[in-house]
């Protein structure tokens, strides 16, 4: 990665930023220097390459993201995944996940409930040829229900936790949707079961686990890899409640992988693959 954009991710760089009120300036022009030529961004991680629309600053660093903290990841979730595996990508956005691992496994089930995202994410598998991705414009949680998705300044990922009053600067949108436990939805659509989860959920990891619990005990269910977000999560999870949660759904060997950019990291866990 060009040692500019490396630097414009360290927390210093935004907080500085921040103070002096150009935050919204030099995101701006940051978007101009950066953005790819013709709009399409290409990634290629272990000879699987995706391309992808670039509409705004937002996608572009999601996109950039993967350089910075989720390449590791993204390469372990291809090396495992076979041909004809089932992957749930929770928390799928514009389709980063989705468009690669779909042309390692033999389907995605793509869960996003944002709308713009949820066209971008439609539109990127379009770009890319890619069929065997089904969508369904829903979040995942403990019980169904409809809930608020929150977005800061247009930039953020969206989530479900309400930013306390005063907590981040800038404008807060926000938009309805439609929130449906994992275990009733993979019932009543007749869902294949999963080798592999991908979970991304800005915070709200323990109850999409929660509401995925039967799904991730079945012995099919190999894998899950969940992104955590310690300064997101709901005030009755913690990422030590997460390993737990994990631990009792029958995952018994649970790596920590840091990333570079921020405190987030992933927990990926793995059942023994000769369990039955």
């Amino acid at each position: 990665m060009h040692p500019l954009k490396r630097l414009s991710y360290r927390s210093e760089v935004s907080s500085l930023a921040g103070t002096l009120g150009l935050r919204r300036v030099l995101r701006s022009c940051y978007y101009y220097w950066a953005r790819p030529s013709g709009g399409v961004l290409v990634l290629e991680l272990n000879g699987v390459s995706g391309r992808f629309h670039v509409r705004n600053y937002r996608e572009l660093r999601i996109l950039e993201a993967v350089e910075i903290g989720e390449r590791n990841v993204l390469e372990l979730l291809i090396q495992f995944l076979r041909p004809g595996d089932v992957l749930y990508d929770v928390g799928a956005n514009i389709g980063i996940y989705s468009i690669l691992l779909a042309k390692a496994a033999g389907k995605i089930i793509a869960f996003e409930p944002e709308g713009q995202s949820f066209r971008h994410l439609q539109q990127n598998l379009e770009l890319n040829g890619v069929r065997n991705v089904h969508c369904i414009q829903k979040a995942l949680g403990e019980e169904s229900g409809q809930a608020q998705l929150f977005v800061r300044d247009g930039v953020t990922c969206p989530r479900l936790a309400e930013p306390p009053p005063g907590s981040e600067k800038g404008r807060v949108t926000s938009e309805s949707v439609a929130i449906e436990k994992g275990d009733q939805l993979v019932a009543s659509e007749g869902l294949p079961l999963p080798r592999a989860v991908k979970i991304d959920v800005e915070g709200h990891e323990h109850a999409v686990l929660q509401g995925l619990r039967h799904t991730l005990a079945n012995p099919v269910c190999k894998l899950v890899c969940c992104e955590i977000h310690p300064h997101l999560l709901a005030l009755n999870a913690t990422a030590e409640s997460i390993h737990e949660l994990l631990t009792s759904l029958g995952f018994s060997r649970i790596l920590k992988m840091e990333r570079e950019r921020d405190e987030n990291f992933f927990f990926v866990a793995h059942k023994d693959e000769s369990a039955s």
